[in-house]
């Protein structure tokens, strides 16, 4: 598995985030997570998509069940990817914004990886 790959898709994740302030991306009736959200917020997988992949998969729901064969800005993952992208995912989706910078914490630290400049 390509750790730089990871480390940078994290990297995004994170500030991207951090830049909305750590808030969710929601539907318009604020029930379910979404990609793409309301206010231009993203989730943290929304912050590596293409918009056209955004729109294609929160039409499945934010929990689609990332495996091979998803695509990141057309890049086919491989399973180990799609899994730590899962993960990345679930730390969005289970979190609201008081605890979400501290599951991205741990996701990092469970992964190996660094956290940006905070």
């Amino acid at each position: 598995m390509d750790k730089a790959k990871l480390q940078a898709w994290f990297d995004e994740a994170w500030n991207g985030l951090k830049a909305q302030d750590w808030k969710p991306s929601m539907s318009n009736d604020g029930i379910n997570c979404r990609y793409r959200g309301t206010g231009g917020r993203k989730c943290a997988v929304g912050h590596l998509l293409s918009g056209e992949e955004a729109e294609r998969f929160d039409l499945l729901d934010c929990l689609p069940g990332i495996d091979a064969g998803f695509t990141v800005r057309g890049y086919v993952l491989r399973h180990e990817e799609a899994a730590f992208l899962a993960r990345l995912q679930i730390a969005h989706d289970t979190a609201r914004s008081l605890d979400m910078r501290t599951k991205m914490r741990t996701l990092a630290k469970s992964e190996g990886l660094t956290v940006p400049n905070d």
